[in-house]
């Protein structure tokens, strides 16, 4: 997102903090949640996107990245793990790539850098009551026939309040109507990174986030391994625009702001 495009930012209704933390065993040391933000409160002027420097990863890992959201509030911190992005379970199903030849590596994670569409985890499609295998490559659309123009996908945890707050907020975006997200080709993917206790996150967690936050037009899976955070530093709540014809990262956000919308909105409707 270019500084000149953002609109004035202000914050949603209930958002929103980051969480962010460093390495330790338990919650409490792995990830500190914050009440205020290192760089910037959501109503100052500037960039709400972030920058950030995609690294390279195996066919199975997810490429290391920096990032920071200037105009986006949130602590920062260091901590956690990128992997494979898989979480235990049946692999099951097969990867439709959506008329898309699969994009080759180096991918990375950080914005202007491509996705690895190896990745694949276990959790639940909207409206759906037992889990299933999610790939990413579900997301893909070159021919138009699943009518996907843009991909959010939000990398959350259960015992974080800011990301509850934004499960929310998305639902609320999603919602079917002529100025919803559905109607303009916008699917979200939720990934559950830890569990409420911050230990690592099941289906069980996935479901229980859908039934908390009435997510019946979205997918939700358990990540485990951290998919989308870089190793050494990343917070949470994180969005990412990616397009759904390359993988691409668009942008970035640690957070959610009116701005981000917007710009999902216009990157919607144009691709």
């Amino acid at each position: 997102m270019r500084a000149h495009d953002v609109l004035p930012v202000f914050v949603l209704a209930t958002v929103i903090y980051g969480c962010s933390g460093s390495d330790g065993s338990s919650k409490s040391n792995r990830w500190a949640e914050s009440a205020g933000g290192s760089s910037g409160s959501g109503s100052s002027s500037g960039a709400a996107s972030s920058s950030s420097s995609g690294g390279t990863a195996s066919s199975g890992g997810s490429g290391g990245g920096s990032g920071s959201s200037s105009g986006s509030s949130g602590s920062s911190g260091s901590g956690g793990s990128s992997g494979s992005g898989g979480s235990s379970g049946s692999s099951g199903g097969t990867a439709d790539t959506g008329g898309c030849t699969l994009p080759q590596a180096p991918f990375g994670i950080g914005v202007n850098t491509t996705l690895d569409p190896s990745h694949t985890w276990q959790g639940y499609t909207p409206a759906a009551t037992t889990p299933s295998t999610i790939h990413l490559t579900d997301f893909m659309d070159c021919d138009g026939m699943r009518g996907i123009h843009a991909l959010v996908i939000d990398s959350s945890a259960v015992w974080c309040g800011p990301c509850n707050s934004i499960a929310d907020t998305l639902q609320n975006q999603v919602l079917p109507g002529a100025s919803g997200w559905n109607a303009h080709g916008v699917r979200v993917l939720t990934l559950i990174v830890q569990d409420a206790g911050g230990g690592p996150s099941t289906t069980t967690d996935a479901q229980n986030w859908i039934s908390t936050h009435g997510l019946n037009d979205e997918w939700v899976a358990a990540d485990p391994n951290l998919s989308f955070l870089e190793a050494g530093a990343h917070q949470i709540p994180r969005l990412q625009l990616v397009d759904p014809k390359t993988l691409q990262v668009i942008d970035e956000i640690a957070g959610l702001y009116q701005n981000f919308i917007d710009e999902v909105n216009q990157y919607a409707t144009t691709h």
